[in-house]
């Protein structure tokens, strides 16, 4: 059965009677499916998620969060079986949403006594739920801990930093991870982690804020919650207002974890550079790599919130890879209206044909060029357990008229469609072989080296089959 069947009965076995009108909500940076189901006056959302763990800590959360008269949607029905609930529909008007009306009719003070409502409210939860919480329903974890930290960091260093491109010394890059996870670790795990505490997952309706999207919560600090918040890359706070809000948010927590405002506001950067960098991460995959444009518009403004705690200088000492990561990659992309965000943006994939095209080609088009019948490495014993990028079979390609044959005739096509294309609209470019490791790496390898040297376009080479 599918999946909105299934939530259209569950609607009919919750009411007595199927909904009038059945809506599939788009889809975000997750896998869950939303449907708004209405019957006269009454709508509630259908939710199915694959993830039966998640659900269960959604629907536990909520309830104990209801107990506590913190405005989270109820959940009316839950199949766990069936990985399907319906829940209190809250509408669809967010907070960025809503911040974005304010700041059109310039009522900065509106904006500012809304944050400072949620602040209260995201005390309550840190210290208030922690008391009826069972840390059991968690997950994926209990705890926002060094191993938590660390997921985070690595998420930004390999679906950030290296499907952009960006260089960085390895080395060094850990060293700083290290730092950043114990200083985490240090500050301790005092009550509920929200984890996911932005502007999209809180809701206004009748004039208040309403909370989603909180089955990722766990043990933490409150510092990381509040930098979810206060360094949202989809809402970037004027500096005054920023800082005016923290140390709002301090006296409202200041009786529960006995530090001084400067330490406190210095432990905050520390969370707030972690929460950035796992931001990044997520940009990157949704962005980069699954092309959703609203995902990789949301990189540049991420980047200047990095680049305004980079501006104090303890943690430019502290984390000296960090930094010239954060200058690097602040150059680059933290233009949000020049030259820089209009660049036209080509993904390049190599992949294998045994295991079938790749899922986001099928779903975005663009160009797809079959190697299987160019000049095959793999018959020759010493580049046979090698590939693409490997020295030694670049040698053996940068020779063979086939393969350069083909690349030229990529290039000329791809520059072709660039000149007709919109400025932010990817193109995606993929290569195939049999086995996604000689023929289709080297091509993507190459062809974007060469499309590099075009100033007016961004360029993310990556491969299926090898890391």
């Amino acid at each position: 059965m599918i999946k909105d069947e299934l939530l259209s009965l569950l609607f009919r076995d919750f009411t007595g009677k199927s909904p009038d009108s059945l809506t599939v909500l788009p889809k975000s940076g997750s896998d869950r499916i939303y449907c708004r189901m209405v019957r006269e006056d009454f709508s509630v959302l259908g939710v199915w998620n694959p993830n039966r763990k998640e659900n269960d800590a959604f629907t536990a959360f909520a309830g104990w969060f209801g107990e506590l008269g913190l405005r989270v949607p109820r959940v009316f029905k839950y199949l766990p079986d069936e990985m399907v609930y319906l829940t209190e529909d809250l509408g669809d008007l967010d907070l960025w949403t809503w911040v974005q009306e304010k700041k059109k009719d310039k009522d900065t003070g509106a904006v500012g006594d809304m944050y400072r409502n949620i602040l209260k409210e995201l005390a309550v939860f840190h210290f208030q739920a922690d008391r009826l919480i069972d840390y059991d329903w968690c997950y994926p974890r209990k705890i926002f801990d060094r191993n938590s930290v660390n997921w985070d960091l690595n998420y930004f260093k390999y679906m950030f930093l290296k499907l952009s491109g960006t260089g960085f010394n390895e080395q060094s890059l850990e060293e700083d991870f290290a730092k950043l996870a114990a200083t985490v670790e240090e500050v301790g795990a005092t009550g509920f982690l929200y984890r996911d505490f932005q502007s999209r997952n809180i809701m206004i309706k009748g004039g208040v804020p309403w909370f989603i999207d909180f089955q990722g919560g766990r043990k933490g600090a409150p510092h990381y919650d509040a930098a979810s918040l206060l360094l949202d890359p989809y809402i970037e706070l004027e500096k005054k207002l920023h800082d005016d809000l923290l140390e709002f948010y301090y006296s409202q927590i200041v009786g529960r974890i006995k530090t001084k405002y400067d330490d406190f506001a210095a432990q905050y950067r520390i969370f707030g550079v972690v929460r950035l960098l796992q931001a990044l991460g997520a940009y990157g995959f949704r962005g980069l790599y699954e092309r959703k444009p609203n995902f990789t518009e949301s990189i540049p403004p991420a980047i200047r919130q990095l680049n305004l705690l980079f501006c104090n200088g303890d943690l430019s000492l502290r984390f000296p890879e960090l930094k010239r990561i954060n200058d690097s990659i602040f150059r680059r992309w933290s233009q949000s209206d020049t030259e820089e965000r209009q660049k036209k943006i080509i993904i390049i994939e190599s992949f294998s044909f045994n295991k079938g095209l790749p899922e986001t080609f099928l779903a975005e088009g663009g160009f797809m060029f079959d190697c299987r019948h160019l000049t095959d490495p793999y018959y020759t014993p010493e580049l046979k357990s090698l590939t693409g990028r490997d020295k030694k079979v670049m040698d053996f390609f940068d020779d063979k008229k086939d393969i350069q044959d083909m690349i030229e005739n990529a290039l000329r096509m791809i520059n072709g469609s660039l000149e007709s294309s919109s400025p932010g609209k990817p193109l995606r470019v993929c290569f195939g072989c049999y086995s996604g490791q000689h023929r289709s790496v080297y091509c993507a390898e190459k062809t974007g080296s060469m499309l590099k040297r075009n100033k007016s376009a961004e360029v993310v080479v990556f491969h299926h089959e090898i890391r």
